[in-house]
Order: structure tokens, then sequence, then C-alpha cells
């Protein structure tokens, strides 16, 4: 189901795409047994038509998301059209404007959560168009209402009080999903910020463990070099120093000098 594309780059994209797959993973399970039950509802009334449609419908809903060859958003695309064009021919062909109107109302919810910026008022601008079309076919077909059992005055106060609430649900939904991707990315760079001072923690420790060794082996052979040494010069107070004495003290003391240097530079971070 999934594309294996897991976006690091967009945490909010790989979020709407965890959230199609959930939702596929359980919507064709549940909408096949509701086409079984209500299958056999519709067939004691004689609305085979409506059963042909609903498992076409479904046939192609399944055939789309479980294609695995397509991306991920060209399948979210295709399950969009489908669900539109199921609507539109439940409405004009079955005479069902009702089940359309359910249809194209999924479609707008679908299209604003699964699809980012303008793309998703995609839904919304088809629910207008259609309802726009249809209230034009009735005010030029008088007869058309005899057909779908509506009249042009009824149909009206029905498509505007839907197209109202499709825009506050539409709305809603886009507030909260700006909401959930500003926590993600919040989330993201928190992440960020934590990794990073881990890193400069751990970085600190190997640094601190490089000191503890440079002190404890590299530091204590030049001092007892040089406490030797001194040791020697303080029982030859009364005798000449040699000078092999000497250079050896002042290679001590360079050799100690030069790891005191290390240290700092080692430190300075």
């Amino acid at each position: 189901m999934r594309n294996g594309r897991n976006s690091t780059h967009d945490v909010f994209e790989y979020w709407q795409n965890n959230l199609f797959a959930f939702v596929i993973t359980w919507i064709i399970p549940v909408s096949v047994l509701v086409t079984l039950v209500m299958g056999f509802y519709e067939r004691e009334h004689g609305e085979v038509n409506i059963i042909v449609a609903n498992t076409c419908f479904l046939a192609a809903i399944n055939l789309i998301v479980l294609q695995r060859s397509i991306s991920l958003f060209f399948r979210k695309i295709a399950f969009a059209v489908v669900l539109a064009a199921f609507a539109i021919a439940a409405a004009c062909c079955l005479h069902k404007p009702e089940l359309g109107c359910m249809y194209l109302f999924t479609c707008s919810i679908f299209m604003v959560l699964f699809f980012p910026g303008k793309i998703s008022y995609a839904g919304l601008l088809t629910n207008v168009a259609v309802f726009l079309l249809f209230s034009v076919y009735l005010f030029i077909s008088p007869g058309a209402y005899i057909t779908y059992h509506i009249s042009l005055y009824s149909w009206i106060v029905f498509s505007v009080n839907f197209l109202f609430i499709d825009v506050v649900v539409i709305l809603l939904i886009r507030m909260l999903l700006t909401n959930i991707k500003r926590s993600l990315e919040v989330q993201k760079e928190l992440n960020r910020r934590l990794l990073e001072q881990r890193r400069l923690e751990q970085e600190q420790h190997r640094r601190l463990r490089e000191i503890a060794f440079i002190q404890s082996h590299l530091v204590r052979a030049p001092l007892l070099n040089i406490k030797g040494i001194t040791s020697l010069i303080s029982h030859t107070r009364n005798h000449n120093i040699e000078e092999p004495l000497l250079i050896s003290l002042e290679k001590s003391v360079d050799e100690l000098d030069g790891v005191i240097r290390s240290v700092v530079e080692r430190t300075s971070f």
C-alpha cells in the first residue's frame, strides 16, 4: 500500500501518506462488508443497477489503491477521480442525487485531507461546478423534477446549504491540518536540536576522556623524569652537575611543555 518513499524532507507529507494508507487499509474490508449487506437489501427492492454500480466502483477503487507500480500521489488522484465520477454517475444515470451528493461530499473531504496546497480545494470546486450545472439542467428542463423527484427551488435550497456545510468542514479541516503540520515541524526541530546536543555532549565526553588519558599517562612521565633529575641535582650540590643531566632535564621540560600545549589545544572548543 505504501510507496516505500519515507519522506524525511517533508514530515507532514509523510504523515498524510501514512494516514491515507491507514484509511484505505480499513475502508476496503468495511466497504466490502457494507456492499454485501446493502446488496441483499437493494436486491429485495429491485435496485439491481445500484448493486452493479457499487460493485464496479468498489472493484475500481481496489484496483487503483492496491496497484504498487503507480506512485502514491497518482493513486490518490485516481481515487478522487473515481469517487467523483461515481458520484456524478449515481446522480445522473441512477437518478440518485442524494447518493451522488454524499459521494461528492466524501470526495471534497478526501481532497482536503490528502492533498497539499491549492489542489486540496479541487473537490470543493468540483462540487460547486456539479451543483451549478445540475441547477441549469433543472432550469432548462421543466420535466426533470419528475425524473429526479426534486424541484428547482428545493434543489437550490439544498445546494446552498450543502455547499455552506462543505466549505465550513473544509476550512475546519485545513485549520486542523495546519496546526498538525506546525506541531510536526516543531517536533522535528526539537528532535534535531536534541540530536545535536547529544552529539556535542558525546564529543565533549570523548575529549574529556582524552584529557584524562593525557593527564594520567603522558603528563606523568615527564613529571617523573623531572622529579628524578631534581632529586639527583639535590644530591650533587657539592659536585659539578654533568652536562647530560642538564640535557635530560631540559628534554623533560620540553616534553612537559608539549604535553600541556596539546592539552590546551584539545580543550579549546
